[in-house]
Formats: structure tokens, C-alpha cells, sequence
């Protein structure tokens, strides 16, 4: 994995209160700041097949990767989707009860957007 991506990765969650724990500490949990961003430092698992990518941002936490967009899943906070190199603006946000049919919509309407920028 290339030494950019993990800088990336490391600076969405540092930019992220969800991500990063400190909206859970703000609100007395003192161990959130530990805790919370050892569920995405780490390389993402990269997906190219969007429904394979779907069960598993919805199921479970962790950084995920399909094409180039990066997406942040925690089970309570929801999916947050970023495009590498822009790690302070998520461009997306999901809830966990999405249907596939509509993440998969919008997530081509994201590559989409975000290819002719």
C-alpha cells in the first residue's frame, strides 16, 4: 500500500469527530479517542464489485476503497465517503439502511460528479 494512502486514511480520521472519537468523548466517553479510530487505521479493503462493497460497508466497520473513493464505516455514525486527495470534505454521507439500489446510484453519481471536477 502506498505510503500516500495511509496518510490519507490517517488524515480523514484525524479531521473526522466520528471518526475520530472525539464527538463520543465530548459526550463523557473518555476511551472514544482510543478506541474509535483503531476501526480505520489500517490499509482499506478494496472492493470492484459494488454489492460485495455494499454488504460490507453495511455490516461491518472499517475503510473500504472502490475505484477512488475511500468510504469510512462505522456502524453507529453511518458511511462517510471521501475522494482521495480531499481529506476534510466527505462528499457523501450514508446511513446503514440504504438499499443497494440506491447506494449503487448514487455511488456512479459520485464517480460521475467527481470525474468531471
Amino acid at each position: 500500500m502506498k505510503k500516500e494512502i495511509i496518510d490519507f486514511i490517517y488524515k480523514v480520521v484525524q479531521h473526522n469527530e466520528y471518526l475520530n472519537g472525539k464527538y463520543d468523548f465530548y459526550d463523557g466517553d473518555i476511551l472514544a479517542v482510543i478506541n474509535q479510530p483503531q476501526k480505520f487505521l489500517h490499509p482499506p479493503v478494496e472492493f470492484s464489485n459494488l454489492q460485495k462493497l455494499y454488504l460490507n460497508v453495511i455490516n461491518y466497520d472499517g475503510t473500504y476503497k472502490y475505484e477512488d473513493l475511500f468510504l469510512f464505516s462505522d456502524i453507529q455514525y453511518g458511511i462517510f465517503i471521501y475522494k482521495y486527495p480531499d481529506y476534510v470534505n466527505y462528499i457523501e454521507h450514508f446511513s446503514h439502511s440504504i438499499s443497494f439500489q440506491n447506494f449503487e446510484k448514487r455511488i456512479k453519481e459520485v464517480l460521475d460528479e467527481t470525474s468531471k471536477s
